[in-house]
């Protein structure tokens, strides 16, 4: 948890940076979540190879079992709209979306 927030703090305030947040999983004690937003895909990789996230791989991979990673890339545009317009697609109900 520690390697985590200290990410976090660093990450946060690296040039390109939009957001940085760490969640804990409520099913499933010690299992993490990180999420940090990139002003775009450069500044996404430039913090990929720095020291800041070195230094949380090497913590991951000396706590055990492998971390799973996941890059999400959001297109330009509203996420809500977009969930909506894949559900009108689908021809599904649309409840709305808040």
């Amino acid at each position: 948890m520690q390697a985590l927030l200290e990410w976090a703090t660093t990450a946060k305030q690296e040039a390109g940076a939009l957001g940085t947040h760490v969640y804990e999983d409520l099913e499933a004690a010690s299992r993490f979540c990180a999420v940090s937003e990139w002003a775009g895909a450069e500044d996404m990789e430039s913090h990929v190879r720095g020291g800041a996230f070195g230094v949380l791989m090497g913590a991951l991979d000396a706590l055990g079992p492998p971390a799973a990673f996941s890059i999400a890339r959001q297109e330009a545009g509203n996420a809500a709209e977009t969930i909506r317009s894949m559900r009108r697609l689908r021809g599904g109900h649309q409840p709305p979306i808040r």
